[in-house]
């Protein structure tokens, strides 16, 4: 049965490994739900270009406004296609 994911939501630095790679590996299983980073890290140009290169949509700098996070979480989730 395959699973649908409205939305991922990653952190850069993970146990084992960081959100990057999964990120990556989970584009490459076909994964297409909306990519989200919620991070600690400082946002540059060149987190955002990586973000963008990665296939993912976002990335906010935690922590942060818990109303930030809530409103761009629903905003990925209501732009998905409903399941048919």
């Amino acid at each position: 049965m395959a699973r649908r994911f409205d939305l991922i939501l990653l952190d850069w630095g993970l146990r084992d490994g960081t959100g990057v790679e999964l990120c990556l590996a989970l584009r490459n299983a076909g994964v297409t739900a909306p990519v989200l980073f919620y991070t600690g890290m400082n946002i540059t140009n060149a987190l955002l270009d990586e973000v963008s290169r990665i296939g993912a949509q976002d990335v906010l700098t935690k922590p942060g406004d818990f109303n930030d996070l809530l409103q761009k979480v629903t905003h990925y989730i209501s732009e998905q296609e409903p399941d048919q």
